[in-house]
């Protein structure tokens, strides 16, 4: 009799199929709250399953992801360019260390402990004054940047061990120079 019930639901189901999707999808659009909830019900006891599910989806259809996604970044580049230019402005520091490590990474940089590096950075700009490192000269923190002893582009690390307080003049007129050929720039040289 079982067997009867069943094929009886799966006659049923594929007679009636429109009809069934069109009612639960018409149910879903009436009761969001509802859906909602059971989904997130659902998660919570099966999400070492979904969170599993979704890994293997990503893995199997990576080439698709990527394609929606640039698809999805040139149908929306003005949204996207105003929420950057909103996080910029909001979160300058952020950025700029985003673009160092980056720029580390690019150059396949040893990249140091990213927490002590803010610290450290945080520490100098909470003053009133600073020292340049390499013209000895006194500045405000808004006048200076954090300089790469041994530059990133001459496989210098981006570490607390290989940064200084430079300030901005320094910083620009030593780009990306050897620690030698800019100590011959200066009146003062720096010994290391």
């Amino acid at each position: 009799m079982p067997t009867d019930r069943t094929a009886y639901k799966k006659e049923y189901y594929r007679k009636n199929a429109d009809r069934i999707k069109a009612e639960a999808q018409q149910w879903r659009s009436d009761n969001p709250e509802k859906v909602r909830a059971s989904k997130s019900q659902y998660y919570a006891k099966n999400k070492k399953r979904e969170n599993k599910a979704c890994a293997a989806y990503h893995k199997k259809n990576k080439a698709k992801i990527k394609l929606r996604k640039a698809a999805w970044r040139l149908a929306n580049i003005d949204e996207r360019r105003a929420k950057e230019a909103a996080y910029s402005k909001a979160h300058p520091e952020n950025v700029r260390r985003q673009n160092v490590r980056r720029k580390a990474r690019k150059k396949k940089a040893i990249i140091g402990d990213t927490k002590l590096i803010i610290e450290w950075e945080l520490s100098w700009k909470s003053k009133k004054r600073v020292k340049c490192y390499w013209c000895r000269g006194s500045f405000t923190p808004s006048d200076c940047h954090s300089d790469h002893i041994q530059p990133l582009a001459k496989k210098g690390e981006h570490s607390v061990t290989n940064l200084a307080i430079a300030c901005s003049k320094c910083n620009l007129r030593k780009h990306a120079s050897p620690v030698a050929v800019w100590n011959q720039t200066l009146a003062d040289p720096v010994l290391l």
